[in-house]
């Protein structure tokens, strides 16, 4: 067994694809993944752990259900469901999924363990590249694998279960954990960070006095992977929902911009009878994404607190700012300014029409009361 661990943290889940309504039950799901998984070629040593709580459970299911790539949390969410097993990619699989020559990948290993665990946020993937003939690039198996069972599932005869992952990329790090003497025994780990451009670098050193070997130091490193990790991906996942967002407000924008650009007697009608509409729906939109904002920006914050309230019992922490700091600042001012400055074009134009009608009216009605005086 080798004392050395090359790894990388991404998001997988299995969810499921099964169309409402119907009803779900924890024991059906576990057979339809096993069953899936059990197909995908090349995966051996597959094992699925969970509790009574989640096999006995039943939900009736109305709406399509959450997807990690689109929405925020996971389905199914258990509490305990660890899924792992072993992949085995030949170099020629990888250098097609990779798009690149063979002497230029960098994974020096056919053969990948894969770990995927639930926790109270999003399900964490720990891949671990087994064995390599190099120091790898661990970051890549994390791609790899991804790829691998995406193309896996797409062939699948199968109609229950989806993989999902939230990405597209991993976390950029690559992971090494490695054995380390020292007479003072009481530590179990510590950590030495290198940041550079591309993939950042974190080893982590455990302590042999403390370990039986890699793999039992892996496995109890693996908790604090999990917890960081989890809420990492909980505040990515929150970004990307937040991104197709804004993205439904800026389609409503462009939509209100060409009807205020259209002429003629369609840009008349679309004026008078779609533009008030609109414009409802884009200040309601914007004050929901607002509020929401808000929301959100406290709930990660507390959370973050929580996660990284004790340092020492954390690893991942430098990194995770350093990714965190990469923040999206949305123009939800100047776009509310912009609304109300066609809104207010808006009203001056009815004030205007309303003027003229009632000139016209006016006019023609004083035109009559003369004809009929004389």
């Amino acid at each position: 067994m080798s004392q050395k661990k090359y790894f990388a943290i991404g998001c997988f889940n299995f969810g499921v694809k099964k169309e409402p309504p119907f009803e779900f039950t924890g024991s059906e799901y576990l057979i339809e993944l096993e069953k899936e998984l059990s197909n995908v070629k090349n995966l051996t040593d597959l094992t699925i752990e969970t509790d009574d709580d989640f096999q006995n459970y039943k939900e009736q299911i109305t709406k399509k259900t959450i997807n990690v790539q689109k929405n925020k949390g996971s389905f199914p969410d258990a509490l305990i469901l660890d899924i792992s097993f072993n992949l085995h990619i030949p170099f020629k699989k990888q250098a097609k999924i990779r798009r690149v020559k063979k002497k230029r990948l960098r994974t020096h290993t056919e053969d990948f363990s894969v770990k995927i665990s639930s926790n109270y946020y999003v399900p964490v993937a720990i891949i671990e590249s087994l064995n390599p003939t190099e120091k790898t690039d661990s970051s890549t198996a994390v791609q790899l694998v991804r790829e691998y069972l995406k193309g896996e599932f797409k062939k699948s005869e199968y109609n229950y279960i989806r993989f999902e992952s939230l990405g597209p990329s991993p976390f950029h790090l690559n992971c090494f954990l490695f054995p380390k003497k020292d007479e003072e025994k009481d530590w179990l780990f510590e950590s030495n960070e290198f940041i550079q451009k591309g993939y950042n670098e974190l080893t982590i050193f455990y302590n042999k006095h403390q370990f039986l070997n890699s793999d039992d130091a892996m496995e109890f490193l693996s908790e604090s992977i999990v917890d960081e990790f989890g809420f990492y991906y909980a505040y990515q996942q929150g970004k990307v929902y937040k991104m197709y967002e804004w993205r439904k407000i800026q389609n409503k924008l462009h939509k209100l911009l060409k009807i205020e650009e259209s002429k003629g007697i369609v840009g008349v009608y679309k004026k008078f009878f779609q533009r008030q509409g609109l414009i409802g729906k884009l200040f309601i939109g914007l004050a929901t994404f607002e509020g929401q904002s808000i929301f959100d920006n406290n709930f990660y914050q507390n959370n973050y607190n929580q996660t990284f309230l004790i340092d020492e019992d954390v690893y991942f922490k430098t990194f995770i700012d350093k990714e965190m700091e990469e923040n999206q600042n949305y123009p939800i001012k100047q776009t509310t300014e912009l609304i109300n400055f066609l809104e207010s074009r808006r009203v001056k134009s009815i004030e205007l029409t309303m003027a003229i009608i009632a000139a016209i009216v006016g006019g023609a009605i004083g035109s009559l009361i003369t004809i009929y005086m004389q």
